[in-house]
């Protein structure tokens, strides 16, 4: 019966633990300069990738579920 369920568990109701890799993002800064005596708005735009770390591990490299989980502790 528990080889049953296991088997059930596995093909039926498991899932892939979600983990975000990376987001990329856009940051617009603007600001006010003086040129040529004129004050005039000037904005750059710059782009970044916000890469995701579970505890100290990069989220790209973790392959289970324990290396991502809140709980960890001994294993005696």
């Amino acid at each position: 019966m528990e080889k049953l369920i296991d088997s059930y568990v596995d093909n039926n109701l498991s899932l892939d633990i979600p983990v975000l890799v990376n987001r990329p993002f856009q940051k617009t800064i603007t600001e006010t300069q003086n040129i040529g005596g004129k004050l005039r708005q000037v904005s750059r735009t710059y782009n970044f990738v916000y890469d995701n770390y579970f505890y100290g591990t990069k989220a790209g490299a973790i392959t289970t579920a324990s290396e991502c989980s809140l709980i960890r502790g001994s294993t005696f």
